[in-house]
């Protein structure tokens, strides 16, 4: 193997997880591109980010979108804006992918407006119960 190409290999496999979230945004978080960009096949990026991360590059860019939306979620940004913002397909495929990582709709983690409709006490129960679960999962986020 020409030693250009085992060093890009390496590169990948030892790149910052900023430089590869990065090169991720960069690329539409498409798998394909982002092996393109470190020189490598498809195949041997899949191997590289499952020994990494334990798994696949496709799998790693959902979680990293998810993770991202959900930043953007707390900032009050609406799932269409998200879903453009990273570049998914439409909304619908926002909220079914971000359902795949985390089991429920990106709407579990907004907290309601006092103007929602309800009592007050209503709403603060609600408000109570969805930031209990949002602090569980921004306090489980890990995507190493």
């Amino acid at each position: 193997m020409p030693k250009s190409r085992r060093n890009t290999k390496d590169h990948l496999a030892n790149a910052p997880q900023q430089e590869l979230e990065l090169i991720a945004k960069q690329t539409d978080y498409q798998p394909t591109l982002i092996a393109k960009r470190y020189n490598v096949g498809l195949r041997q990026s899949q191997r590289i980010f499952f020994r990494r991360f334990g798994i696949t590059p496709t799998e790693w860019c959902r979680r990293l979108r998810s993770k991202i939306a959900l930043v953007l979620i707390n900032e009050g940004l609406s799932s269409n804006a998200i879903a453009k913002e990273l570049r998914f397909a439409d909304t619908s495929h926002f909220c079914h992918e971000f359902k795949k990582v985390y089991g429920v709709s990106p709407r579990a983690f907004r907290v309601p407006s006092p103007s929602a409709r309800g009592s007050r006490q209503d709403v603060a129960h609600k408000t109570s119960s969805v930031s209990r679960f949002r602090e569980y999962f921004f306090a489980s986020l890990t995507l190493s």
